[in-house]
C-alpha cells in the first residue's frame, strides 16, 4: 500500500501529535494496528516509507499535466511547475483538498474532478515519462528486498 502526506519516521516512533496527524496518517496507524504482531513472525518485514507529498498527483511528470491542459484548450503555462505549486500549496496552510486545490489553480475544476485526475494525467504520461523524485525514491525503498529473518 502506498499512502501519500505521511511521515514514516513519526509513524514508527509513535510520537506523531494526536491533532496534528493527516488524514492518511490516521488510516495508515488503523492499518498497521492489527498487523503489529505479524512483524515478529520468521520472514516477516514489515516497513512503513515516507511519502512527503500532500497527494500522489504531485509526483505526475511535469510534461503530463502541460498535455492535460492543452487537452482542454487551455495553455500550458497555467502549470509553473511542482515546486512552486508545492509551495503554494503549503502556504496555504491546508492539511487536505490538494487535488482540488490544483484543479483550481489550473482552471481545471469545471472540467475534471477529483477522482478522474489521476487517470486523465496518467493517460498523457509517455513511456519515458519519470515521476517525482519523491515517489521513485519512496517506490525504491519499498521495492527493496526484505531481509530474511530465520
Amino acid at each position: 500500500m502506498l499512502f501519500d502526506n505521511v511521515r514514516a519516521d513519526a509513524l514508527r516512533s509513535g510520537e506523531l501529535p494526536p491533532g496534528l496527524t493527516t488524514n492518511e496518517e490516521r488510516q495508515l496507524q488503523k492499518t498497521l494496528k492489527p498487523l503489529r504482531g505479524l512483524t515478529e513472525e520468521p520472514g516477516c518485514d514489515l516497513r512503513v516509507v515516507s511519502f512527503p507529498l500532500p497527494d500522489i498527483v504531485f509526483a505526475m511528470p511535469e510534461e503530463a499535466v502541460r498535455r492535460l491542459l492543452r487537452s482542454r484548450r487551455l495553455p500550458p503555462e497555467r502549470f509553473p511547475g511542482w515546486d512552486r505549486i508545492l509551495s503554494l500549496f503549503r502556504s496555504t496552510g491546508r492539511k487536505a483538498g490538494s487535488k482540488r486545490f490544483l484543479l483550481e489553480e489550473l482552471g481545471l475544476d469545471a472540467v475534471i474532478n477529483e477522482k478522474t485526475f489521476v487517470p486523465e494525467l496518467l493517460a498523457r504520461c509517455t513511456p519515458r515519462a519519470r515521476p517525482g523524485k519523491e515517489l521513485e525514491r519512496a517506490m525504491a525503498e519499498a521495492m527493496t528486498p526484505a531481509t530474511i529473518r530465520r
